[in-house]
């Protein structure tokens, strides 16, 4: 109720600025303002900022830490090179992306009906999209969407019901990302989500300037098409990897 009157209060019109939101001594560290307008523009806007979207305080609100969880996609794909080769899952692209955002609300950052509205609304514009991870069964493992933007790809939520599937995905998504030339991939919301999944992923910190810096080189660009098919290719080139570091 603090957090919101102090926003009442200020009466920012517009996205808030990164740079001011809360410090990390603050309860509620990272805090940048609320999020009432979730229009398309809105939300792409924000994230070009530095800013991440969630719903934790039961209201979507912009969020904008002092460290940003990021790496080239190149990296994370070659730390998880091993992690991409499991015979008993295998992964998609684009295949559902409300089964993925419903599975997103059960099991990571909080998101409500408005935020779930808005991300399909991107998805059909083909900005955002999503990954998934299914066992022999189907059933789905490990799930996630992200927001595209220029050459760099954020991870917006996911989740992961084991370690082995969520870095499965994880390394799949990376190496589909390095082979369309994305530079940069903010996996933030799953490092808040599971720090196990992003850990020895070849992932780095940046400060919140070092990392708006860095995003403003790579807005432009970016893959274009409307939605995103898994690459047979990449997958047994990742798959097959392992066997040919250990030759």
């Amino acid at each position: 109720a603090d957090l919101l009157i102090r926003e009442k209060a200020v009466g920012r019109a517009g996205l808030p600025d990164p740079l001011q939101a809360l410090p990390d001594d603050h309860p509620y560290a990272g805090f940048a303002g609320l999020a009432p307008d979730l229009s398309t523009d809105a939300i792409v806007e924000g994230y070009a900022r530095g800013l991440m979207l969630d719903a934790r305080l039961a209201t979507p609100v912009w969020w904008a830490p002092t460290r940003r969880t990021l790496a080239h996609p190149g990296v994370v794909a070659a730390a998880l090179v091993r992690d991409a080769a499991h015979a008993g899952l295998r992964f998609s692209l684009d295949a559902n992306v409300e089964l993925c955002l419903r599975g997103c609300r059960r099991g990571g950052l909080a998101i409500d009906a408005a935020v779930m509205m808005a991300l399909c609304a991107l998805y059909d514009l083909g900005l955002v999209h999503s990954w998934e991870v299914r066992d022999d069964a189907g059933d789905l493992r490990a799930a996630g969407v992200g927001l595209a933007v220029g050459q760099t790809f954020f991870c917006v939520n996911g989740f992961a019901r084991d370690a082995a599937a969520g870095r499965y995905g994880l390394a799949h998504l990376a190496a589909h990302l390095e082979r369309w030339d994305y530079a940069i991939l903010d996996a933030q919301a799953l490092a808040m989500v599971s720090p196990a999944l992003v850990d020895r992923a070849g992932f780095g910190a940046a400060d919140r300037e070092s990392f708006l810096a860095l995003l403003s080189l790579h807005l432009r660009g970016g893959r274009t098409r409307l939605h995103w098919r898994a690459d047979e290719a990449t997958s047994r080139a990742r798959a097959a990897a392992p066997i040919e570091a250990a030759a």
